[in-house]
């Protein structure tokens, strides 16, 4: 499937499953903001891509603002928005402790509905902006 010129944003793509989400996409025409909460892991990936096909975009999934501002760059930087990729995930999720347990919940299932949230706002934004 090719996807030349559609744009998606990616979360947790500093190394693993979201990294190679990242490469997947750009090899198929995409360009991607790369959300991740660690510049290092996340310029990595971006350096991957060769450059101009993606941009990084500092991310911690569990603010809101961090959030809308990595979809904003999908606009402001490649003038669109197409895909969504909610790939960050806190792996500890049998940790006893009541602080950790609550982070695996604000990043595996808060962060993903206000993605989500986000991602539906701005395809809307896409669709009129399309039809004008």
């Amino acid at each position: 499937m090719e996807l030349d010129g559609q744009v998606a944003v990616v979360s947790g793509d500093g190394s693993g499953i979201g990294r190679a989400a990242v490469l997947a996409l750009t090899q198929r025409g995409a360009n991607v903001v790369v959300a991740d909460i660690g510049p290092i892991g996340g310029e990595a990936t971006v350096a991957m891509t060769n450059g101009g096909a993606s941009v990084f975009a500092r991310c911690d999934v569990t603010k809101t603002r961090d959030l809308a501002a990595a979809f904003a760059l999908a606009w402001t930087h490649f003038g669109r928005f197409d895909i969504a990729f909610n790939n960050a995930g806190d792996e500890d999720l049998f940790n006893d402790d009541a602080g950790k347990w609550m982070r695996v919940i604000d990043i595996d299932l808060t962060a993903v509905i206000d993605a989500t949230r986000i991602a539906v706002t701005e395809l809307k934004k896409a669709a009129v902006a399309a039809s004008s």
